[in-house]
């Protein structure tokens, strides 16, 4: 089942997530801004415009759509939603964009982790 905006079609799985108001807001936003592949550019300031919510609660709800698998951030004001919950495209390529989301989420956990690891011998 698909529901329609702006001439686009998502996967109905969206409609049930249970999100706090703005990280809604600010997912909503980011759909507007999709491209083929499910690739989005926006910056914070795009999307503030288009959501009227401060650019550092945007950070905070982008934070969380990151770490819920719903988005992953490929480089600053790049983005892509998770192809396995929506797509834009057509059948053919989106194995391709699952596999491209995969390897942008390992990139970034192993980030993070090493981010830990720093901070950690920081301390120490």
């Amino acid at each position: 089942m698909f529901w329609r905006r702006n001439d686009r079609e998502f996967d109905h799985r969206m409609l049930l997530l249970d999100l706090p108001r703005n990280q809604r807001r600010v997912l909503d936003a980011l759909m507007l801004k999709l491209r083929f592949g499910n690739y989005i550019s926006a910056s914070y300031a795009d999307l503030s415009k288009l959501t009227g919510i401060a650019e550092p609660h945007i950070s905070a709800s982008m934070r969380v759509l990151c770490k819920e698998d719903l988005v992953v951030r490929l480089s600053r004001g790049e983005y892509m939603l998770n192809p396995l919950l929506c797509y834009m495209g057509d059948g053919k390529t989106r194995s391709g964009a699952i596999g491209r989301y995969m390897e942008a989420k390992r990139k970034e956990r192993k980030a993070d982790k090493d981010k830990a690891a720093r901070k950690q011998e920081a301390k120490q």
